[in-house]
Parts: C-alpha cells; sequence; structure tokens
C-alpha cells in the first residue's frame, strides 16, 4: 500500500510541505513573542497600555524572523 500523498498538480503542495510552512512560521511567532516577553531592548515605540509597549529590539527581531522564514518558505515552495 502507497503512502504516497497526492499532490495538487505538478507545482502542487503535498501536506508534508504544507504542515513545514505552518511549523516554520509558528517558530518563528513564538521566538518574537519570547523575547518581547523577556527582554526590553531599545526605547519604546508604542505604547499598548499601562506599562507594556513595543521596544525598537521587538521589531528588529519581528524582520529578522520574517525574512528567515519567507526564505525557508520559499525554499520549501520552490517545485523540485
Amino acid at each position: 500500500m502507497s503512502t504516497h500523498v497526492r499532490s495538487s498538480g505538478p507545482a502542487g503542495l503535498d501536506r508534508r510541505r504544507v504542515g513545514r510552512i505552518v511549523a516554520v512560521w509558528a517558530i518563528a511567532a513564538v521566538g518574537v513573542l519570547l523575547f518581547a516577553s523577556v527582554t526590553f531592548v531599545g526605547p519604546v515605540v508604542a505604547t499598548l497600555y499601562g506599562t507594556h509597549g513595543i521596544h525598537l529590539g521587538d521589531l528588529v527581531v519581528l524582520l529578522l524572523a520574517v525574512i528567515v522564514a519567507s526564505r525557508r518558505t520559499a525554499r520549501l515552495v520552490r517545485v523540485r
């Protein structure tokens, strides 16, 4: 019995690749949230409420996470 998952065409994504893409973005999001919750790097760019805000360091980490996750996603989507 074959365990091959059918794709939706020659350029289609199978479930395994979609799962990996979701995992990449989930790891990126969790990493950014962990960094933001533990550190206070740089000046406050925006105050959310009370003593909570978005620091410049949080935005830098967010930008880096998006770049890394986007590049990884592009590699996973690329047709082989």
